[in-house]
């Protein structure tokens, strides 16, 4: 509660006492009736930079700006805060959307665009947004002219964020982030249905792609050497693993904590059983997507999913999946009262 005390304080006040604000609206006054009475070109260049750096910072202490990050031309906006300094990692302006990105830099913001405020002043914010829209090459900037520019832009980004009239959730850093909290936090979770989906994912990062064997079982590679003359999988029975919220009840006591991830284990062996954080679900479902981890990836998260894949595979198995074409598939059984394989060929799985 400190914590949020003291967050909530620094976003209304941002260290400024009483007696600071009239200075600050007269500096920005001064500046202004300068420019207006400025004749040469000069004079009048470098008295409009100062206003738009004073504009500008009276836009970073709006309150959808308090992840912005820490400019050196900004020094006062600075904080020691640790909810602050924990946000400005989660900032959204960040995340690119080239689309919504391109119309924010070269159009006019729409008021209809936007959501409507009876309590604000009549000085539109929409319209100083526009009065300060500048088109022009980054050659032809200097780099504290880039430097404002990358701020203004993030700033009409985390505007659209909290009062634009677009799906909001496309800026989330997790594509996947909608379904993972309804699969902690929703009373009608289908279990049966994210277990599918997790397994599917799951056999997608081991090279199969095929639903068609993969909706009732997990399946395995059998061989971390590449065959361009063939595949081989394990495979292993759904109902075979349980999947669950990962609960303790000792941590609900305190109002910071919130269900962040969910046990994928194996029925057989508790001590196989995979931890699905946020970054994991995120990564499965780019891979489900046909994304193909990077090396960075390998080395974070993706270990984690390669312990359970190397512990599950330990495990006894009686039948393998094998196939040259990715098409037809065959299944290798072995026959446990005669020990004699048996090859047959693998129907389709119903959903």
């Amino acid at each position: 509660m400190r914590d949020l005390r003291s967050m909530i304080a620094w976003m209304l006040t941002r260290d400024y006492t009483c007696d600071q604000i009239p200075a600050l609206i007269q500096r920005e006054e001064d500046i202004r009736s300068k420019l207006e009475e400025a004749s040469d070109t000069y004079t009048k260049a470098v008295l409009q930079q100062e206003y738009e750096q004073i504009r500008l910072e009276e836009w970073l202490r709006l309150y959808f700006n308090v992840t912005a990050p820490e400019s050196a031309y900004f020094p006062h906006l600075r904080s020691e805060d640790r909810i602050i300094k924990l946000l400005r990692e989660t900032d959204i302006a960040n995340v690119a959307i080239p689309d919504k990105d391109r119309d924010l830099y070269y159009r006019d913001k729409n008021e209809l665009d936007y959501l409507a405020f009876a309590s604000r002043s009549t000085i539109s914010l929409l319209d100083e947004f526009n009065s300060l829209l500048t088109i022009k090459p980054s050659y032809d900037m200097s780099p504290k002219e880039i430097e404002f520019l990358k701020i203004r832009h993030q700033t009409f980004i985390r505007h659209q964020y909290f009062e634009g009239k677009v799906d909001f959730m496309q800026r989330m850093p997790y594509q996947s982030i909608k379904d993972f909290y309804e699969i902690l936090n929703s009373n009608d979770t289908n279990w049966l249905a994210e277990k599918k989906r997790l397994a599917y994912a799951i056999s997608c990062s081991e090279g199969c792609w095929n639903p068609g064997i993969s909706t009732q079982h997990l399946l395995l590679s059998s061989s971390r050497v590449n065959d361009p003359s063939g595949k081989s999988y394990r495979r292993f029975p759904l109902e075979d693993f349980d999947l669950m919220v990962d609960t303790n009840e000792r941590l609900t006591e305190f109002l910071e904590h919130e269900h962040d991830n969910f046990i994928f284990r194996y029925k057989k062996n508790h001590s196989v059983q995979l931890t699905v954080s946020l970054d994991l679900y995120e990564m499965l479902y780019y891979i489900k997507n046909g994304f193909s981890p990077s090396l960075s990836d390998l080395r974070g998260r993706f270990i984690e999913l390669q312990v359970f894949k190397n512990l599950l595979a330990s495990e006894t198995y009686t039948e393998v999946i094998v196939t040259n074409n990715e098409k037809s598939y065959y299944k290798i059984s072995l026959d446990r009262k005669t020990m004699q394989l048996i090859v047959d060929s693998l129907k389709k799985e119903e959903e």
